[in-house]
């Protein structure tokens, strides 16, 4: 995830926060990391949004 200027100001509680509301609302665990700004290619944002790792 790429947080934005008007995120939370702490990382790990966005994290937090994300990965808790997609266990309450999808039912499932992901392993939600940040990025720095501009660190992902915007076609990948159109693309392929989940990763299985196995």
């Amino acid at each position: 995830m790429e947080p934005t200027d008007s995120a939370s100001a702490d990382p790990q509680q966005l994290v937090h926060d994300v990965s808790h509301a997609i266990k309450d609302r999808l039912n499932f665990n992901a392993e939600v990391i940040t990025v720095a700004p501009g660190a992902l290619p915007r076609f990948e944002l159109k693309g392929r949004r989940f990763f299985k790792i196995d």
